[in-house]
C-alpha cells in the first residue's frame, strides 16, 4: 500500500513537469525557456493558447484568456481570467510593473486559502483553451494546488471496513484465550500442583482457539473472486482486501464528469424561440460547422456529428442546403471573445436551378444567444406554430425562414421575453445554449450587410450526455441497498439535471418525457414546466457552503443530500471522511486529478478505464470496460467473498470451542493431558 501511495504521488508530480517562458533581466524583456521545477515564487511567466500553466499565478496582465480548470473542478466549461486590478493602473508602465513584482513579498499569499473560482487566479496543471497572459509564480511544489493533492496521496492508506472486521474477530479471540489459558493453568496448578502437564494444558487451549486457517481460506478466496472479477468483467482488482469492503458498501460517491457522463458534449434538442422542436436550428447550425475554417472544438463536434432524424424533423429539400451542394466560402467571420459569435457566408458553386438566383447565397451565424439576438431584427415562427397566425413578412424577397415552410416575424420585445423565457426553462436542466441565425439572399448583397438583419431560427441545447450504463448501475446498486451520491465540481443546474436522467433523484416523483436526442430512451429529458415545480424540493449542497461547515455539521449533512456541486478537491474528501464517521463504508468513483484524494480516503477507490493515469493509480479497482453496470457485480462478488469467509470462521470457531470445551472439562476430571499443542494443531487443520 506504501508502495502504491507513493507511485500515485509520483505520477501526479511527473505529469506537471515541462517547458515554460519566464521572463529575464531588469526590465524584464529577455524571455528564456526553462523547465517548470525550476520555477520560484516571484519568477514572471508568459502563457498563450495550449500551454499548460507551469506553477500557480496570479495573472499581471490578461488578453481574453480562457482557461479550462477541469482537472480540478471537473466543470469542462473553459473560465475567463482578468488581470490583478493592482497591476493594471494606468500610469504603471511594464518596467514599473516589473519592479513591482520583483519587489512583492513571496509570503504574501496562503494558497489553501485561494479559491479556485478566484478570476485573478491561474492553477498548475490547468490549461489555456484560447487567448494569453502574463503571471506572477505564487506557488510551486507542494505550495500548489495541485501539489496539496499529492501530499494527500502519501502516507499508509486508511484500513478497509474489511481489515477492521477480521482484526476485530482475531482480537476477540485473543482476548478468550487471555482468559482461558490463565484459567486453565490455574486449574491444574490448584489440582497437580505446579508442572510441565499445566503448561502444556494453557498452551493447548491458546492453540486451539486460535483458527490457523483464516489468513489462507481468506486469501484464497480473495483470489478466487478477483480472478473471476478480471476474467468475466475485465475489471482490475489492484487491491485483494478491497473486493470484500466492495461487498460491505453502504454508500457509493461518484464524480460526475468522465464517470457517470461522457465527457463530451451533445446536441440535446433544437428549440425555436417560442420553445417548439424544430431542426431549423440544427441545419444551418450544422451548415456553419462543416464549412468554417476555425479549430473544431467540443461543441463544433457535437453539431457536426447531431442528425435531424434525431430531432424529429425530416431535412429542408432547398437546393442550397442538399448534402451534395456544392457550397464556396465567400467570407468569414471568425469567433472571437469580444463578438461571442462566428459568422459564414456562403454560395452555390453553381445556380442548380432557373430562378434560383436569391436564394443562392446563405449566412449562417452561431454564437452566444444575446449577442445573435442583437443583430437579429426577424425570427422563425414554425407554419403549425399558433404564433403563425400574426402575420408574414411582406415583400418578394423570399426569407430563410420559407426554406422551412415556416414565416419570418419581426424580434418584437414581446417575442424576445418568450425567447429568454425559453432560455430560462431549459437553463434549469442544465443545458448550455447557443443561438443559431441566417439569411439567405444575393451573394454581394449579404457580403455587404454583414452580420445585420439576421432571422433568428432558435436555440441548441448541449448537455455532456449520461453514459447508457449509468441509470441501470444505479438503479442495480440502490436494489442492493448501496446509496449513491454524486460529489462533482460542476454548477447545481447541471448535477441536478444529470442526476436526474440516470435516475437517481426518480424517487422524487419528476414525471419526464422521451428525449428527441440521439441518446436513445434510455437517457430521458424532462419538461420544463415539470421541472421548474419539482426542483424546489430539491436541494443541492454547494462547495462554499461546505467551506463554512464544521465536521459535525457536515456529517449531518451527508447523511441527508444526495447532489454536492461546485465541490474543490478537499470538499470532497471531507465528504467521505464525515461519512465513515458515522460508521458507513464509503466507496468512491472518480476518474481524474480532483478525485484523487477522495479516492484515496475511501474504503474502495474506484476508476475507469479513460480516467488519467494518477487516479487509476490512486483507485484500488479500475473498471476496464465502459459499461457501469459491472460495479453491481463487484458488489455482489464481494458479498460472496464475505460469505465464504463468514462460513469458515462460524465452522471454525464452532469446532474449536467445542474441542477447547472438551479440554477444560477434561483438566477438570482427568489425571493427564488428553491432547498435546501439536495434537491440537493437527485437529484444527484437518
Amino acid at each position: 500500500h506504501q508502495f502504491s501511495a507513493e507511485k500515485a504521488a509520483r505520477a501526479l508530480s511527473a505529469g506537471f513537469s515541462f517547458d515554460c517562458r519566464v521572463a529575464r533581466g531588469l526590465s524584464g524583456k529577455d524571455i528564456i525557456r526553462m523547465a517548470s521545477k525550476h520555477l520560484v515564487p516571484g519568477d514572471i511567466v508568459l502563457v498563450s493558447a495550449g500551454d499548460l500553466i507551469p506553477a500557480d499565478l496570479q495573472m499581471i496582465t490578461s488578453a481574453r484568456l480562457l482557461v479550462n480548470q477541469s482537472i480540478l473542478t471537473g466543470e469542462s466549461a473553459p473560465v475567463l481570467k482578468e488581470a490583478n486590478p493592482y497591476y493594471t493602473n494606468d500610469h504603471d508602465s511594464p518596467d514599473n510593473i516589473w519592479r513591482q513584482c520583483c519587489a512583492s513579498s513571496r509570503g504574501q499569499f496562503d494558497p489553501p486559502s485561494i479559491e479556485l473560482d478566484d478570476s485573478e487566479m491561474c492553477f498548475m496543471g490547468t490549461h489555456v483553451e484560447s487567448g494569453s497572459a502574463i503571471g506572477r509564480v505564487i506557488g510551486t511544489g507542494d505550495q500548489t494546488r495541485v501539489g496539496q493533492m499529492a501530499e494527500a496521496l502519501k502516507g499508509l492508506r486508511p484500513r478497509s471496513a474489511f481489515d477492521r472486521g477480521v482484526d476485530a474477530f482475531g482480537g476477540l479471540m485473543l482476548k478468550f484465550t487471555l482468559i482461558m489459558a490463565p484459567m486453565v493453568f490455574l486449574i491444574m496448578i490448584i489440582k497437580n500442583g505446579l508442572n510441565t502437564e499445566a503448561f502444556l494444558y494453557a498452551v493447548s487451549v491458546g492453540v486451539g482457539l486460535t483458527p490457523e486457517m483464516l489468513p489462507v481460506v481468506v486469501t484464497v478466496c480473495l483470489a478466487l473472486g478477483v480472478r473471476g472479477l478480471n476474467k468475466r468483467e475485465k475489471i482490475i482488482v489492484k487491491h485483494l482486501d478491497s473486493l470484500p469492503t466492495f461487498g460491505q458498501l453502504d454508500v457509493l460517491c461518484v464524480d460526475k464528469t468522465g464517470t457517470l457522463t461522457q465527457d463530451a458534449a451533445q446536441v440535446e434538442i433544437a428549440m425555436t424561440v417560442d420553445g417548439d422542436r424544430h431542426t431549423a436550428p440544427l441545419v444551418i447550425g450544422k451548415l456553419h460547422s462543416a464549412h468554417q475554417t476555425g479549430i473544431q472544438n467540443a461543441i463544433e463536434k457535437a453539431v457536426t456529428e447531431s442528425t435531424e432524424e434525431s430531432m424529429g424533423h425530416s431535412k429542408p429539400s432547398a437546393p442550397i442546403l442538399n448534402s451534395d451542394a456544392k457550397l464556396q466560402v465567400v467570407q468569414e467571420w471568425p469567433f472571437d471573445f469580444d463578438r461571442r459569435k462566428a459568422s459564414i457566408l456562403l454560395t452555390l458553386a453553381e445556380d442548380r436551378q432557373a430562378g434560383q438566383e436569391a436564394m443562392s447565397s446563405i449566412i449562417a451565424v452561431k454564437g452566444a444567444c444575446v449577442e445573435v439576438m442583437e443583430i437579429c431584427s426577424t425570427y422563425f415562427v414554425p407554419s403549425s406554430s399558433k404564433y403563425a397566425e400574426n402575420g408574414k413578412i411582406s415583400g418578394k424577397t423570399k426569407s430563410i425562414a420559407h426554406l422551412f415552410d415556416g414565416q419570418a416575424l419581426p424580434f418584437t420585445l414581446e417575442a424576445k421575453d418568450r425567447a429568454q423565457t425559453t432560455l430560462e426553462a431549459w437553463g434549469r436542466q442544465g443545458l448550455r445554449a447557443i443561438a443559431v441565425a441566417g439569411r439567405v439572399g444575393d451573394c454581394d448583397i449579404l457580403k455587404k450587410n454583414g452580420e445585420s438583419d439576421l432571422c433568428l431560427l432558435g436555440f441548441l441545447f448541449l448537455a455532456d450526455p449520461p453514459k447508457p450504463s449509468a441509470a441501470a448501475a444505479i438503479d442495480g446498486l440502490q436494489r442492493l441497498g448501496v446509496r449513491v451520491m454524486v460529489l462533482t465540481g460542476d454548477s447545481e443546474e447541471v448535477s441536478r439535471h444529470v442526476c436526474e436522467r440516470v435516475g437517481l433523484i426518480r424517487h422524487q416523483g419528476i414525471s419526464r418525457i422521451n428525449s428527441a436526442s440521439a441518446m436513445g430512451s434510455e437517457c430521458e429529458l424532462k419538461s420544463p414546466v415539470v421541472s421548474a415545480i419539482n426542483n424546489s424540493s430539491l436541494r443541492v449542497i454547494t462547495g462554499l457552503e461546505i467551506s463554512d461547515m464544521d465536521d459535525s455539521k457536515l456529517k449531518s449533512i451527508a447523511a441527508k443530500h444526495t447532489i454536492f456541486a461546485r465541490l474543490q478537491p478537499m470538499h470532497k474528501q471531507r465528504i467521505v471522511k464525515a461519512l465513515q464517521d458515522s460508521g458507513l463504508a464509503v466507496g468512491f468513483l472518480g476518474d481524474g486529478v480532483n478525485d484523487c484524494a477522495a479516492l484515496r480516503c475511501a474504503d474502495v477507490g474506484i476508476s475507469v478505464n479513460t480516467g488519467l493515469d494518477v487516479a487509476k493509480a490512486a483507485a484500488d479497482v479500475v473498471l476496464i470496460e465502459k459499461s457501469l453496470t459491472s460495479l453491481e457485480r463487484c458488489v455482489w462478488a464481494g458479498r460472496q467473498v464475505c460469505s465464504n469467509v463468514l462460513k469458515y470462521i462460524k465452522m471454525a470457531a464452532s469446532s474449536n470451542w467445542g474441542n477447547m470445551f472438551s479440554v477444560l472439562s477434561a483438566a477438570l476430571f482427568l489425571p493427564f493431558v488428553p491432547m498435546l499443542p501439536l495434537q491440537v494443531v493437527a485437529g484444527n487443520l484437518l
